[in-house]
């Protein structure tokens, strides 16, 4: 059963892989190289994977999805699934504040809270903060003036 399940977890990422790939033609060329470049590198990773899940003819039952996926015993303890909800939490939020606020307010609120969350000092963690976000102004919104989306709420 496991092995129809790798089955169809390859097929999805080779449909999503040829759907970006074909997309991509219709980019011009500095838009398409990047996606182009990380559809083939994720293709021949996909191809190594397959190659690697055919099953042996030892007739050995594969039970697990792979390391990636298997839950270690720290991980099943109320810590360890306390650590794993803070961090999609905080994946949730950083998302839904890049929506609301924008990628220049966020990413330094995210970094100020998380390092908090860490157990680090107010101090280095807004110092932190500020470096990271005066170097992600300076460099993406000056000196390669991206068009970030300001949020929702900013506008």
């Amino acid at each position: 059963m496991m092995f129809l399940a790798k089955i169809f977890m390859y097929l999805l990422t080779a449909a999503a892989l040829s759907v970006i790939f074909v997309y991509s033609q219709d980019m011009p060329l500095a838009a398409s190289i990047y996606p182009e470049i990380v559809a083939i590198i994720v293709g021949v990773l996909l191809v190594i994977e397959i190659i690697r899940a055919v099953p042996s003819g030892s007739g050995a039952a594969d039970t697990s999805m792979g390391a990636d996926i298997d839950l270690a015993e720290d991980e099943k303890t109320r810590w360890g699934m306390r650590k794993a909800g803070l961090v999609f939490g905080s994946i949730f939020l950083l998302l839904l504040g890049l929506y609301l606020f924008g990628f220049y307010i966020t990413i330094p609120l995210f970094i100020f809270a998380y390092m908090l969350l860490e157990k680090e000092s107010i101090f280095l963690s807004g110092i932190f903060a500020a470096v990271v976000g005066f170097i992600n102004w300076y460099v993406f919104g000056e000196l390669l003036s991206l068009p970030f989306p300001s949020g929702l709420l900013v506008g």
